[in-house]
């Protein structure tokens, strides 16, 4: 399937992004929001990525404006027809700004939610029996500590395995559970061990923020009333 890139901290909008693209028989790329620009034109490059979800921004980081570098095409291009000479596989950004308005070139992620018609998605319901357990649903990077990051490709079958069992191993079967995930969705520990193992058993998911801050996990904690806490030593 097409590859989707996702380069974005945690919330809905990452969530909402993988589910879909392997709904539709896409391959979702899921990238380090904390990429500058050498690195997420290699990781564009080394899967051909044909769509990025971006949001505008995260901190210090500027997404539209690094993509405009490296793209300076998407300056002029019509949405979703992005024809780059450093990035040639990818076609189509995907922004949520935070104006709410439109970036040159881009496709406003709220858009999405009223482009397809009654026939697009009669197409995707019709794909869902081509897609078979062995095919790719995810491309994660490793963190290239001894040279660049590579590319690994895991199957419907081994996401939903390893969420099944490793939800079951937390009791999640056992009762209903409301989780804290202090993790990144572009790791194998919050895309995995967080979506898929709380979807697998409708468990509940509670963000406390894009980022990990101690006290906005400690509010949500509270508020939430969370009962699993799921995060690292570093």
């Amino acid at each position: 399937g097409d590859r989707v890139g996702i380069w974005a901290p945690n919330g809905t909008q990452f969530y909402l992004s993988t589910l879909a693209a392997a709904r539709a028989g896409m391959i979702s790329v899921v990238i380090n929001p904390a990429y500058q620009i050498p690195e997420i034109e290699y990781a564009i490059k080394k899967v051909g990525v044909k769509a990025i979800y971006i949001p505008e921004r995260y901190l210090s980081q500027r997404y539209y404006e690094m993509l405009a570098q490296l793209a300076p095409e998407l300056a002029t291009s019509k949405p979703g027809e992005l024809q780059s000479s450093k990035l040639p596989s990818l076609s189509a950004v995907i922004v949520d700004s935070e104006s709410g308005g439109k970036l040159p070139g881009t496709v406003q992620y709220q858009d999405l939610f009223t482009l397809s018609s009654s026939e697009d998605q009669s197409k995707i319901e019709s794909l869902q029996s081509q897609i078979s357990p062995d095919s790719g649903v995810n491309i994660q990077f490793t963190s290239g500590t001894t040279g660049q990051p590579k590319a690994a490709l895991m199957s419907h079958y081994g996401f939903v395995n390893n969420g099944i069992h490793i939800g079951f191993r937390n009791e999640f079967n056992l009762k209903d559970h409301r989780i804290c995930v202090q993790t990144p969705f572009f790791h194998v520990f919050g895309m995995v061990i967080g979506i898929v193992a709380a979807m697998s058993y409708g468990t509940t998911l509670v963000l406390p923020g894009p980022g990990f801050k101690v006290a906005e996990s400690l509010d949500a904690i509270d508020k939430e009333k969370c009962t699993v806490i799921y995060g690292t030593p570093t």
